[in-house]
């Protein structure tokens, strides 16, 4: 290692990374997780989850709204044993400033 990257991971304090975990991005996210943490090992890991808030605009069937919350709480699972914290980010709905702006 140079002195530069000695010096660097000397006040290296962790990372930090906002992943979209609603569609099959899940899965990537945690295959580079993983292999941050094997590379370095005693640095924390925070992890922003980002996705849309409130009820979807078109009504769904009983069996793809199961299917999608089994997904979140896989990909929640999965991508929490990589990290030392992870908070979920909900972008609030634009419908609801509208009464305010009129």
């Amino acid at each position: 290692m140079t002195f530069l990257e000695q010096s660097f991971f000397k006040i290296w304090q962790g990372f930090q990374f906002v992943v979209d975990d609603s569609g099959g991005f899940s899965s990537v996210a945690s295959e580079f997780l993983e292999n941050i943490v094997d590379e370095y090992t005693n640095t924390p890991v925070m992890l922003y989850t980002v996705r849309g808030s409130g009820p979807k605009a078109r009504l769904q069937s009983r069996n793809r709204k199961i299917l999608e919350d089994l997904h979140d709480a896989i990909s929640f699972s999965r991508l929490s044993s990589y990290c030392k914290l992870i908070v979920p980010v909900g972008l609030p709905s634009l419908s609801k400033c509208n009464n305010f702006v009129m």
